[in-house]
């Protein structure tokens, strides 16, 4: 019981060391970026990069998070081979669907000049989806620690080379871009050593495992669809009613706010997922991992909390210029949700081990009609000022999180 706990420990560490290198250097990016780039240029390049991403998780119909799950190597190198053929291919049909939507439908038609940047960001993200799977289940943690910190040097140089011939919005996006391939290249090593026997995988095998993990695209898809929009939705209607500048504060405010979630709580939910699968197969039950895991994370949110709270604003003065203090006070508003969400976004992964993917899909979606319903209100009934707006977002997620962490403790 010992060695599994220190084993626990030991690969939780081994990724928030790198993850907190690679924070490191998100620290400098980010003042950086605010001394090249403008609120402006920021809020267009977040708004080009959600419409890339609210479809890259569910590229692979979900079945890589079958690659943790599933014992049998023949049977991982299928849900490999199909996860690469799904990938490619709804890249393919999500692009020409974005290019006839801005083409006919869209106000909007300058995003068709970022069509293609789109595109491979989008492919690219939902490759490195396989990969990290792939790398968890394999236990490559220190690969895995090491992704984040040539991400973030790849996309400070960008920042830096792009904020220097002031390329503005289009130079952030290649900056990320660069972020992404460097990501890339040092999560796929392992797995291109796979490749022969992936393109060899029995099509029988890969018709199988559909098959077997079919509540997979059947709940977990639209249930992660509508976590990812309610979520990047947020960016799409503070945008289009409050205007770029402020989705720009916004982003900021964001990003900063995730910084914990990048450093620590995903790290710790990638652990607890496979220790969770691990537990559930031998012992039917992974309560104990699921408390174990909860009493750290609630240990490290409530000092983290109150200190983001209090020293947001004078932070975001110092690091970013006068001009951004508007973002801390956006993370007063959300600070509550992220504390909450901190907690409960590694503990999510216990969903996916029990299978209840229906709990999933519903939660989900409750997130999604809070951000929609909270649009619809302040569109069309009684108009908000952001600040109202954020604080009814931050409530609403809260309670749904909540709600979420117990329906798994009393199913774990």
């Amino acid at each position: 019981m010992i060695k599994i706990k220190n084993n626990f420990l030991k690969s939780i560490t081994i990724l928030i060391s790198g993850s907190i290198l690679g924070q490191i250097v998100n620290f400098i990016t980010a003042p950086v970026m605010t001394r090249f780039f403008s609120p402006e240029d920021i809020g267009i390049y977040t708004y080009i990069t959600t419409i890339a991403y609210v479809f890259s998780p569910i590229l692979c119909l979900r079945y890589e998070t079958a690659i943790v799950l599933e014992e049998d190597e023949d049977n991982i190198f299928a849900i490999l081979k199909f996860c690469f053929i799904s990938t490619f291919f709804l890249s393919i049909f999500i692009i020409l669907a974005y290019t006839f939507y801005f083409s006919c439908f869209s106000g909007n038609k300058d995003i068709l000049k970022y069509i293609n940047l789109i595109f491979i960001l989008l492919l690219i993200s939902g490759i490195i989806n396989i990969f990290t799977s792939y790398n968890n289940k394999e236990k490559e943690y220190v690969v895995l620690s090491k992704a984040p910190i040539y991400k973030s040097i790849a996309q400070l140089v960008g920042i830096i080379c792009f904020g220097v011939i002031k390329w503005g919005s289009f130079g952030l996006i290649l900056s990320h871009l660069l972020s992404q391939i460097a990501n890339f290249f040092q999560q796929g090593k392992s797995i291109i050593l796979k490749t022969s026997e992936i393109i060899s995988a029995d099509n029988k095998t890969v018709a199988h495992i559909i098959k077997k993990y079919y509540a997979l695209p059947l709940f977990s898809v639209p249930a992660i669809f509508c976590n990812n929009l309610s979520y990047l939705s947020l960016n799409f209607i503070i945008g289009s009613m409050y205007g770029m500048e402020v989705l720009g504060y916004y982003s900021l405010s964001f990003r900063i706010l995730g910084v914990p979630l990048s450093l620590i709580s995903q790290n710790i939910g990638t652990v607890f997922f496979e220790k969770a699968a691990q537990d559930y197969i031998e012992k039917k039950s992974f309560k104990n991992s699921f408390i174990e895991t909860g009493k750290l994370l609630v240990a490290i949110t409530i000092p983290l909390t109150f200190f983001i709270y209090y020293f947001a604003p004078v932070v975001c003065r110092i690091l970013f210029g006068e001009s951004w203090i508007i973002a801390g006070e956006y993370i007063r508003i959300l600070i509550i949700m992220f504390a909450i969400r901190f907690v409960a976004s590694p503990l999510t992964a216990g969903i996916l081990v029990l299978k209840k993917n229906k709990i999933e899909l519903l939660c989900q979606f409750c997130f999604c009609i809070i951000s929609l319903g909270a649009y619809a209100y302040a569109q069309y009934i009684f108009p908000l000022d952001i600040e109202t707006f954020l604080y009814i977002i931050s409530v609403g997620f809260s309670v749904v999180y909540l709600f979420f962490l117990y329906i798994i403790y009393k199913f774990s």
